[in-house]
């Protein structure tokens, strides 16, 4: 359901942190 959605705003977060 939202797993997915999760998992893409954490990649997204990591890649701005960096």
């Amino acid at each position: 359901m939202a797993s997915r959605q999760a998992v893409g705003f954490g990649l997204v977060q990591a890649v701005s942190v960096g």
